[in-house]
């Protein structure tokens, strides 16, 4: 995304961002094991707090460091405004800037899939679904979004797509179980893995960035562009404490399952951090600016 939030007069980079995903980036790269280890040195209630917060949940409930990744989709949607759609406006043909999407989209599944074993060719026991993976996905359909459609149409499709979601997990029973049941081995994203995603899974029954759970992964990535679009990002921060408040009796308990609401307490980050940083980055810039025009 190094090369995606120049301005269409080449203004620079947008600071905010910049700074959101760095902060992302600390924890994605291992900067959470020198806070881990504080444990080791001084043990008492907040450094053992840090620690679990610092590891992924089991199954129910979520810790900080299930909102890394999210976050990280959420990034990558937030781009989108100052990029494919700035793209478009410089006139770049449409050809070109799906050719652009189309590259990142294979780039990005195929380096997932060989991370996983691809070049092993222990293709029948290989993970196929991947981090890198998903991001692919959702870079590619919100990319198509924001190309084609308006901020109310992506708002729209977000909505429409987490409430489908929400009826499918709860009204559609996996064979020998209940419908609605959200157990690691009876919900319906387990199932649909089970039967459709070849080779292992990441957690027995099903898979992290499994099939059904990739359509609110989507939904993160297009909020994400809500958010960076001036116009919406009132809007994305609002969709999100609607459906956390309207889900949060039955889906946002859990994290492997990877349902709407999980993916999308990103939004507790992404949005506030979006306006922190950009408030911290207009004072850095004013502050240099003021310290470049006294010298």
């Amino acid at each position: 995304m190094d090369d995606e939030q120049q301005g269409s007069s080449g203004r620079g980079r947008v600071l905010s961002i910049d700074a959101l995903r760095g902060f992302d980036m600390f924890w994605i790269i291992g900067g959470g094991a020198v806070f881990e280890s504080l444990v080791k040195i001084w043990p008492n209630a907040v450094t053992r707090t840090i620690h679990e917060q610092l590891e992924h949940v089991v199954w129910e409930g979520f810790h900080f460091e299930d909102l890394i990744f999210p976050t990280f989709l959420f990034l990558v949607g937030a781009v989108m405004p100052y990029s494919l759609t700035r793209r478009l406006e410089q006139g770049q043909s449409s050809r070109v800037i799906h050719w652009r999407v189309i590259r990142r989209t294979v780039l990005l599944i195929l380096f997932g899939l060989i991370l996983n074993g691809l070049l092993n060719f222990n293709w029948a026991t290989m993970r196929w679904p991947g981090v890198l993976q998903r991001i692919g996905v959702c870079y590619f359909f919100a990319a198509l979004l924001v190309i084609h459609t308006r901020w109310r149409t992506q708002a729209i499709f977000v909505a429409v797509a987490l409430l489908l979601y929400w009826a499918v997990t709860m009204l559609i029973a996996a064979p020998g179980y209940a419908a609605g049941d959200l157990t690691m081995q009876g919900c319906l994203s387990s199932y649909v893995d089970q039967r459709l995603i070849p080779g292992e899974l990441y957690y027995g029954y099903g898979d992290n960035e499994g099939i059904l759970s990739t359509l609110p992964a989507i939904c993160t990535t297009v909020l994400g562009a809500l958010a960076g679009s001036a116009a919406a990002g009132l809007l994305a921060g609002l969709a999100y404490l609607g459906w956390t408040a309207a889900s949060r009796g039955g889906l946002g308990s859990l994290r492997l399952v990877d349902l709407g609401p999980r993916l999308l307490e990103a939004l507790m980050i992404g949005v506030p951090l979006l306006l922190l940083s950009a408030l911290l980055g207009g004072l850095v810039t004013w502050f240099v600016r003021r310290r470049s025009a006294a010298s």
